[in-house]
């Protein structure tokens, strides 16, 4: 498999960068390392990077997160023909690639790997569409119902600041029939409260069918007497869809699981548990 590996986003750190190309190479992947990876390019150059590497790979593999893919947008024309994988800041380029019907995993990085164990055995075969569905997601061990019940719907994993961010720029529809995972770092609890606040107060935000709070890691406390959890709990409800918390797929030294955009999944918010009924690849308004 032909992984180009690009940082369209941060820079990512050196020793990061050639630890996760290590263990990566173990796993028989040619790779292919953008110039982004080691120098700051421009948002034009960012942009025409990945066109060149859809040429060349089978797959894009972001390096890191940081602040910056959303610059590309006015030199964007069409969606990827091959897959993007990353999650916090790629979430832009995830919500690119499923505007125009085309594959995209929110999944680990590659300066995730700095261990053997960080690159699960599902990684590979998920990126080649080599699982068998329906397929229940493992490892589901610590999760929290905020509001029972089951939903299926089309599979939206983002970072919660930045799809506030992006819900203005890919219009009504990119909320429609989805089952949201939400994920965050290094953020407050009063901020968090504000973007959830914004999210149920947007229009088409009744046509979600549940949400899966991933994790928001590193979280600030808050100016008011009250924790994380009563805001979760207290959105939920008000919400009126299912709802938990607790899935592997956030930041941190932690399993992260490939979640394929737009593809079908179904959630029970009692058990916990995630089925993944088939994979992504479809326009939102299909």
């Amino acid at each position: 498999m032909r992984i180009g590996v690009v940082s369209p986003s941060s820079l990512p750190k050196s020793e990061r960068l050639f630890k996760g190309l290590s263990l990566l190479r173990d796993q028989e992947s040619q790779l292919i390392i953008g110039k982004s990876c080691f120098h700051y390019l421009s948002p034009l150059e960012r942009a025409e990077e990945l066109e060149k590497m859809e040429d060349i790979c089978d797959l894009l593999l972001c390096s890191r997160g940081g602040c910056g893919s959303f610059q590309l947008a006015p030199f964007l024309t069409r969606g990827f023909k091959i897959p993007i994988c990353g999650y916090s800041d790629i979430t832009f380029l995830l919500l690119w690639q499923y505007a125009h019907g085309e594959r995209a995993f929110h999944g680990p990085m590659l300066c995730d790997f700095q261990r053997p164990t960080d690159i699960q055995p599902s990684f590979l075969p998920f990126l080649r569409n080599d699982i068998t569905l329906p397929y229940r997601y493992p490892g589901m061990k610590r999760t929290w119902p905020l509001r029972l019940g089951q939903a299926v719907g089309r599979l939206l994993a983002v970072n919660l600041s930045l799809l506030i961010a992006c819900l203005p720029f890919f219009g009504d529809k990119l909320l429609d029939g989805s089952v949201l995972f939400l994920e965050d770092v290094s953020e407050s609890v009063d901020s968090i409260e504000r973007y959830l606040w914004a999210l149920r107060h947007y229009p088409t935000f009744a046509r979600v069918k549940g949400v899966v709070f991933s994790a928001l890691t590193e979280t600030r406390r808050a100016s008011n007497d009250y924790r994380l959890r009563d805001v979760l709990t207290r959105w939920a409800q008000e919400a009126g869809i299912p709802c938990f918390i607790g899935f592997p797929a956030y930041h941190g030294k932690y399993i992260k699981h490939c979640l394929p955009i737009g593809g079908t999944v179904e959630i029970d918010s009692e058990t916990g548990t995630v089925t993944l009924l088939s994979l992504g690849g479809a326009l939102w308004n299909s």
